[in-house]
């Protein structure tokens, strides 16, 4: 008689979990946390996902509008839950991803990337076509171009969309998508920082302060942890101008005139390109288009402009256009010059900081802007901020070098060259005497 297998135990793991997020246990297209700081979002998901993936294989995107190293990602917090719940044997946890390695889960991974990334790389993006759940975290940086595109590619059946945030400004695209205008299957929770503490996620440090800043500043507790949508960010380089342009009705729709030619103005970084696109009228400009570019080449972003149906007579770069890159041999201005053609290309002069947000300000009340296609360029001019008072490590007269501040740092390519332009010599006035000559003098 053959000897009767032991029967085999499996070990049962207890999770505490806040009943406001069960909806991310069901099947849904789109799942949602959004509210104030310490609402137990990122660790509700981030559980669930872990949860999940320990269940069964799961192939997990996590992503944010840009991440430029893995520091940057939950990759820490996926960690620290896997940990919390006891099942390291189930995983393998390496530098930048997180892989299954048990039978039940072997084909599970947890990997990140920057939706900025994807947009610009479509090999990058297919590569996650086959992907269950893409999480899209600290989804108030969002663009409206990222949602469109991005998206739309994680469409594998039974796939879903995982989003977290703290709520910022009302116009940030993510709040049209998820709450004004959201898609069929959209389930958006909103939590707080009473909910983490009732399943025990809160701190007692976090407790007092919250307390303490409740009694003392009430509309930044409101912003900070009671989920409510700021005027303006907090430090906001252009927040008054921007203020004033709504009022008086400048954030429109601003049609291209395809007889008026078009001007461009970059900021141009190491990994990270924006560019505005304008047309020119007396005492008025109309900003009618925005694109921001990650890792791309000078080629390659001239290729994507020229697919626009515009006119464009001039592009105008910052002085460090003037620099190799090294990988050409080139300038930036070369290669330019050699796409658009010499008299195409300008670079202007080396300017303060100080001036080039003095000028900002100034030819602000005089543009228009393309409520649609500079969505995003609005989105990071709105963000676009000067450091919290006190924060270490930053110079607290230089805006945030993030991902907002590329659009804000060309649109003061914008107002400098548009400067530099009304003021650039005259040619001296001619005298012209006529000799009349005939042949019957």
């Amino acid at each position: 008689m053959l000897a009767k297998k032991p029967e085999i135990k499996r070990r049962e793991i207890k999770i505490q979990l806040h009943a406001k997020t069960q909806f991310l246990a069901e099947p849904h297209r789109y799942k949602c946390l959004y509210g104030g700081r310490s609402g137990l979002k990122s660790w509700a998901i981030a559980r669930q996902l872990v949860i999940n993936a320990a269940s069964g294989s799961k192939r997990i995107l996590c992503a944010r509008e840009v991440m430029d190293t893995i520091k940057e990602s939950v990759h820490l917090l996926m960690k620290d839950q896997i940990a919390m719940l006891g099942l390291e044997r189930m995983f393998e946890i390496q530098d930048a991803g997180i892989y299954g390695r048990h039978k039940q889960n072997i084909d599970t991974r947890i990997v990140y990337t920057g939706l900025l990334k994807l947009r610009t790389d479509s090999t990058a993006l297919k590569a996650f076509e086959s992907y269950d759940i893409l999480w899209l975290e600290e989804a108030q940086t969002a663009s409206a171009e990222s949602i469109r595109t991005v998206i739309p590619t994680f469409r594998k059946p039974g796939s879903e969309i995982w989003i977290s945030y703290n709520p910022m400004l009302e116009s940030d695209p993510i709040v049209d998508f998820t709450l004004k205008n959201p898609p069929d299957g959209m389930i958006a929770v909103e939590t707080s920082y009473l909910d983490a503490a009732e399943v025990g996620w809160l701190s007692d440090e976090s407790r007092n302060y919250i307390e303490h800043l409740k009694k003392t500043n009430e509309q930044q507790f409101n912003e900070d942890y009671g989920g409510q949508f700021r005027k303006t960010v907090p430090g906001a380089v252009f927040g008054e101008e921007l203020s004033q342009m709504v009022k008086a009705g400048r954030e429109t729709r601003v049609p291209h005139d395809p007889s008026k030619p078009v001007e461009t103005y970059w900021d141009i970084g190491d990994r990270y390109t924006a560019v505005w696109m304008i047309q020119k009228y007396p005492f008025e400009y109309h900003i009618i288009d925005y694109k921001e570019f990650e890792l791309s080449s000078i080629p390659a972003i001239f290729t994507d402009l020229h697919r626009k149906p515009y006119n464009f007579i001039l592009h105008t770069m910052t002085a460090d256009a003037k620099s190799n890159q090294l990988a050409t041999g080139k300038t930036i201005e070369q290669q330019a010059q050699e796409l658009a053609g010499l008299n195409k290309i300008r670079v202007l002069g080396i300017t303060t900081l100080k001036a080039q947000i003095s000028s900002a300000k100034t030819i602000f009340p005089h543009c228009y802007f393309d409520a649609v296609n500079c969505k995003d360029g609005l989105h990071a001019l709105r963000h676009y901020r000067f450091p919290e008072p006190g924060r270490t490590g930053v110079e607290q007269d230089k805006p945030l070098h993030d991902w907002a501040s590329h659009g804000g740092s060309a649109f003061q390519t914008f107002a400098v060259g548009v400067k530099e332009q009304q003021f650039e010599p005259q040619p001296e006035p001619v005298s012209i005497i006529p000799n009349y000559i005939s042949a019957w003098s």
